[in-house]
């Protein structure tokens, strides 16, 4: 479970990169 919470994360910063 913490492993898809932190996946979940950087998933978002991806977002905020592009």
């Amino acid at each position: 479970t913490l492993q898809q919470a932190s996946q979940a994360q950087v998933d978002k910063t991806d977002y905020d990169m592009v």
